[in-house]
């Protein structure tokens, strides 16, 4: 359970950066189906196995394995587009850095935001126990990706009215 808490944050992150990618590219569709697929392999097969009374390893293995998948699938189409698309205009690069760093901060600020609570539960209560508070918390949190998902599409447009 441990290996896959170290292995997860390097997956999800470049799960994440697929996704800022795409929507720095104002590839939309690409950054939400990234998100949705994300939330809904984990949340689905996650219930899917407390379904069948597997506990909380394999839960953390699914997480591992569907962020690894993910980041297969959507960083090599990043990593391709980067090596086929040479240097960028005079002007564009500096508009492209500074969007994915607002992007970016943001993302890092919402984390910082919804995972304090669990890493001050977590250290003070056993693992049994914050699961408990996790599962309830996580299903709110992943109810806030649609939303999200549109205003992180929908403030870069209106910024240019």
């Amino acid at each position: 359970a441990v290996a896959c808490g170290a292995a997860a944050p390097v997956f999800v992150s470049l799960v994440g950066l697929a996704a800022s990618h795409a929507a720095g590219r104002q590839r939309f569709a690409r950054s939400l189906a990234i998100q949705v697929l994300q939330t809904g392999l984990t949340l689905g097969g996650s219930v899917w196995l407390l379904s069948l009374g597997s506990g909380l390893r394999a839960a953390g293995l699914l997480y591992v394995g569907v962020n690894a998948l993910l980041c297969l699938a959507f960083l090599w189409p990043v990593l391709r587009e980067a090596a086929d698309a040479g240097p960028a205009p005079a002007g564009v690069s500096g508009t492209f850095l500074s969007y994915s760093v607002q992007t970016f901060l943001v993302q890092l600020a919402w984390s910082a935001t919804f995972q304090w609570d669990k890493a001050v539960i977590g250290a003070r209560l056993p693992l049994a126990e914050l699961t408990y508070y996790m599962v309830p918390a996580m299903i709110l949190q992943k109810l806030w990706v649609l939303p999200s998902s549109v205003m992180v599409a929908v403030f870069p447009m209106l910024s240019e009215m």
